[in-house]
Protein backbone atom coordinates (compact mmCIF):
# COMPACT_ATOMS: atom_id res chain seq x y z
CA UNK A 1 0.00 0.00 0.00
CA UNK A 2 1.24 3.30 -0.96
CA UNK A 3 1.40 5.91 1.67
CA UNK A 4 0.85 9.65 0.64
CA UNK A 5 2.87 11.94 1.82
CA UNK A 6 0.80 15.03 3.38
CA UNK A 7 2.18 18.48 2.50
CA UNK A 8 0.14 21.48 4.54
CA UNK A 9 0.23 24.84 2.99
CA UNK A 10 -1.07 28.38 3.84
CA UNK A 11 -3.91 27.65 1.24
CA UNK A 12 -4.58 23.94 2.13
CA UNK A 13 -2.51 20.61 1.35
CA UNK A 14 -1.94 18.39 -0.91
CA UNK A 15 -1.45 14.25 -0.82
CA UNK A 16 1.87 13.14 -3.03
CA UNK A 17 1.57 9.80 -4.12
CA UNK A 18 4.26 9.88 -6.49
CA UNK A 19 7.29 11.78 -6.96
CA UNK A 20 9.47 11.87 -10.18
CA UNK A 21 8.42 8.61 -11.10
CA UNK A 22 6.38 8.18 -14.48
CA UNK A 23 4.06 10.86 -13.29
CA UNK A 24 3.78 12.81 -9.60
CA UNK A 25 0.42 11.97 -8.83
CA UNK A 26 -1.44 14.32 -5.86
CA UNK A 27 -4.97 15.16 -4.34
CA UNK A 28 -4.70 18.58 -3.47
CA UNK A 29 -7.16 20.41 -1.12
CA UNK A 30 -7.50 23.82 -1.46
CA UNK A 31 -9.07 25.45 1.75
CA UNK A 32 -12.63 27.51 1.05
CA UNK A 33 -12.01 31.21 0.27
CA UNK A 34 -7.90 30.41 -0.77
CA UNK A 35 -5.74 30.37 -4.09
CA UNK A 36 -2.72 29.52 -4.71
CA UNK A 37 0.11 31.76 -6.57
CA UNK A 38 -0.31 32.38 -10.18
CA UNK A 39 2.40 30.19 -11.43
CA UNK A 40 3.48 28.64 -14.36
CA UNK A 41 6.24 25.65 -14.81
CA UNK A 42 9.34 25.63 -17.86
CA UNK A 43 9.08 22.04 -18.47
CA UNK A 44 6.41 20.94 -16.98
CA UNK A 45 2.60 19.76 -18.15
CA UNK A 46 0.08 19.10 -15.70
CA UNK A 47 -3.60 17.63 -15.88
CA UNK A 48 -6.23 18.50 -12.63
CA UNK A 49 -9.41 16.82 -12.17
CA UNK A 50 -11.81 18.64 -10.07
CA UNK A 51 -13.21 15.91 -7.44
CA UNK A 52 -15.21 17.90 -5.33
CA UNK A 53 -15.77 21.70 -4.84
CA UNK A 54 -16.03 24.98 -7.30
CA UNK A 55 -13.54 26.72 -8.39
CA UNK A 56 -12.35 29.47 -10.82
CA UNK A 57 -9.05 28.39 -12.53
CA UNK A 58 -7.17 30.34 -14.55
CA UNK A 59 -5.21 28.48 -17.34
CA UNK A 60 -3.27 31.09 -19.36
CA UNK A 61 -5.64 34.55 -20.79
CA UNK A 62 -9.01 31.87 -19.54
CA UNK A 63 -10.56 32.19 -16.60
CA UNK A 64 -13.52 28.61 -15.87
CA UNK A 65 -15.62 28.07 -13.48
CA UNK A 66 -14.87 24.71 -12.00
CA UNK A 67 -16.65 22.15 -10.45
CA UNK A 68 -17.18 18.08 -9.70
CA UNK A 69 -16.00 16.75 -13.15
CA UNK A 70 -13.79 19.71 -14.75
CA UNK A 71 -11.00 18.85 -16.22
CA UNK A 72 -8.20 21.17 -17.18
CA UNK A 73 -4.68 20.23 -19.87
CA UNK A 74 -1.80 22.87 -18.65
CA UNK A 75 0.96 23.24 -20.72
CA UNK A 76 4.33 23.85 -19.32
CA UNK A 77 5.25 27.64 -19.30
CA UNK A 78 1.80 28.20 -19.24
CA UNK A 79 0.31 30.04 -15.69
CA UNK A 80 -2.30 28.55 -13.82
CA UNK A 81 -4.10 28.92 -10.20
CA UNK A 82 -7.09 27.83 -8.58
CA UNK A 83 -9.02 30.22 -6.50
CA UNK A 84 -11.76 28.09 -4.56
CA UNK A 85 -15.32 29.40 -3.81
CA UNK A 86 -15.70 26.57 -1.07
CA UNK A 87 -13.10 23.83 -0.45
CA UNK A 88 -11.76 21.98 -3.31
CA UNK A 89 -10.13 18.65 -3.88
CA UNK A 90 -8.73 17.94 -7.55
CA UNK A 91 -6.09 15.56 -8.57
CA UNK A 92 -3.08 16.59 -10.14
CA UNK A 93 -1.16 14.57 -12.72
CA UNK A 94 2.30 15.91 -13.81
CA UNK A 95 4.09 13.39 -16.48
CA UNK A 96 7.60 13.37 -15.91
CA UNK A 97 9.88 15.25 -18.01
CA UNK A 98 13.30 13.45 -18.59
CA UNK A 99 16.63 15.54 -18.70
CA UNK A 100 20.16 15.12 -19.06
CA UNK A 101 20.72 17.39 -15.91
CA UNK A 102 18.95 15.67 -12.60
CA UNK A 103 16.96 18.56 -11.39
CA UNK A 104 13.72 18.84 -9.29
CA UNK A 105 10.93 19.90 -11.77
CA UNK A 106 9.45 21.87 -8.65
CA UNK A 107 12.89 23.69 -8.61
CA UNK A 108 11.77 25.15 -12.30
CA UNK A 109 8.91 26.42 -11.02
CA UNK A 110 7.79 30.55 -11.53
CA UNK A 111 5.44 32.64 -9.27
CA UNK A 112 4.60 35.87 -11.42
CA UNK A 113 2.51 36.47 -7.91
CA UNK A 114 3.32 35.29 -4.81
CA UNK A 115 0.56 35.65 -2.81
CA UNK A 116 2.12 33.78 0.26
CA UNK A 117 5.30 34.60 1.91
CA UNK A 118 8.22 32.19 1.75
CA UNK A 119 10.62 31.10 4.44
CA UNK A 120 13.40 33.82 4.87
CA UNK A 121 16.68 31.70 5.19
CA UNK A 122 18.07 35.04 7.02
CA UNK A 123 15.84 33.29 10.44
CA UNK A 124 18.22 30.27 9.58
CA UNK A 125 19.57 30.03 13.22
CA UNK A 126 23.36 29.62 11.98
CA UNK A 127 24.85 32.23 10.03
CA UNK A 128 27.34 30.34 7.99
CA UNK A 129 24.30 27.98 7.06
CA UNK A 130 24.30 27.36 3.24
CA UNK A 131 22.02 30.02 2.04
CA UNK A 132 21.65 32.00 4.94
CA UNK A 133 21.02 35.30 4.28
CA UNK A 134 19.58 34.93 1.39
CA UNK A 135 15.73 34.87 -0.30
CA UNK A 136 14.30 36.05 -3.40
CA UNK A 137 10.17 36.07 -3.79
CA UNK A 138 9.30 32.89 -5.76
CA UNK A 139 12.74 31.00 -5.12
CA UNK A 140 12.15 28.54 -2.23
CA UNK A 141 14.62 28.41 0.97
CA UNK A 142 17.89 26.29 -0.76
CA UNK A 143 18.15 27.63 -4.30
CA UNK A 144 21.66 28.68 -5.24
CA UNK A 145 20.29 31.50 -7.24
CA UNK A 146 18.91 33.63 -4.78
CA UNK A 147 19.95 37.37 -4.49
CA UNK A 148 20.66 38.66 -1.06
CA UNK A 149 17.68 39.16 1.23
CA UNK A 150 17.20 42.80 1.96
CA UNK A 151 15.48 41.79 5.11
CA UNK A 152 18.89 40.64 6.91
CA UNK A 153 21.06 43.62 6.14
CA UNK A 154 23.01 44.23 9.40
CA UNK A 155 21.02 46.56 11.83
Amino acid sequence: MIEPIIDKRPWGQFERFTLNEQSTVKIITVNAGEAFSLQHHKERSEYWYIISGTALVTVGAEKREAAPGSSFAIAPGVDHRLEARDEVKFLEIAPRHVRRERHRAHRRQIRPSLDFPRPCAATTPAPDAPGAGLCSPGRRAGSPRRAPCACSASP
